[in-house]
């Protein structure tokens, strides 16, 4: 059996310049064009990429709102200048358009209705596009008796799942972490000393910031840096509950992966009250350093 890529399979990723001036030049061309104007591109985009993404109206409005910072008097952007705003922060991405490779296979938590002497199963696979980047993507089918697989049918749409952070930190493992990182030094010992047993995201960058108005006091960047690498290794994505194992890809979100989600290999854990979870390592790769996650 051959398993190859599919060039359709396509997902939307925010397309910001880096430059805010740019950012700014874009709002502002999108805002001068008319009612008619913003309809007409609208409808055009909703013709051309509709059918291939599911959900796009909220995908363009996540999109948004990643520039909404740098909109002037929000209160009077209509929707559909929202929408449009998103679709032009917005690119396709081909999952799947140089290579699919490495399976691995899991026991399915479901095993009902099957003929006797058949499994069925999950099958994680790494994805490589344009740039080389790596995603994990999903398939399942059954193993009958006789050895063969057969594939359920393919998700028409692929969605890249919503990251939130994870709600508390540790100190103190975070702290282990940044020496086994060789990054404990006197700004991270004041960044993370000021911080209590357990923090959240937003009072680690609470105390980053405060660091950085102490004009007593330098902090090393490399170390701020890895400070927010490390915290933004740590976090939780959320699939919508309606989407199909093969319509989910798991995507590089955060910036120690931003050049791949590499080999994850999956192993099933019941736990004594009969519930299952999924657990996966993987290579974490951001083109200059690797990371082991989980």
């Amino acid at each position: 059996m051959k398993i190859v890529g599919d060039n359709s399979r396509v997902i939307t990723l925010p397309h910001v310049p880096s430059k805010i001036p740019r950012i700014n030049n874009i709002i502002k061309r999108v805002l001068k064009l008319s009612e008619a104007d913003v309809a007409d591109q609208l409808e055009e985009t909703f013709l051309l990429f509709a059918d291939r993404h599911r959900n796009l109206e909220q995908l363009l409005i996540r999109h948004y709102e990643r520039v909404s910072q740098y909109v002037v008097k929000k209160e009077t952007i209509s929707n559909s200048q929202k929408l449009l705003i998103g679709a032009y922060f917005t690119m396709e991405y081909s999952i799947e358009s140089a290579a699919l490779f490495n399976p691995s296979i899991v026991l399915h938590p479901d095993q009902s209705l099957l003929p006797e002497g058949s499994v069925r199963f999950i099958m994680s696979l790494r994805a490589t596009g344009e740039g080389h980047i790596s995603s994990i993507v999903f398939r399942s089918g059954i193993l009958d008796k006789n050895m063969s697989l057969n594939f359920d049918s393919e998700s028409e749409y692929v969605q890249t799942p919503q990251m939130v952070h994870d709600a508390f930190y540790d100190n103190n493992l975070f702290q282990l972490k940044l020496k086994d990182l060789k990054a404990w030094n006197e700004t991270s010992s004041k960044i993370l000393n000021s911080l209590p047993e357990f923090f959240t995201h937003e009072e680690l960058q609470k105390s980053i910031r405060e660091v950085f108005l102490d004009t007593d006091f330098t902090p090393d960047s490399w170390t701020t840096t890895t400070i927010h690498w490390l915290a933004d290794s740590n976090y939780k994505i959320r699939f919508d509950e309606d989407t199909t194992l093969s319509g989910r890809v798991i995507f590089p979100v955060s910036a120690n992966e931003s050049k791949g989600i590499e080999d994850a290999r999956f192993v099933k854990f019941t736990d004594e009250d009969d519930h299952i979870t999924y657990y996966a390592t993987y290579t974490a790769y951001n083109g200059r350093r690797i990371l082991s996650q989980l």
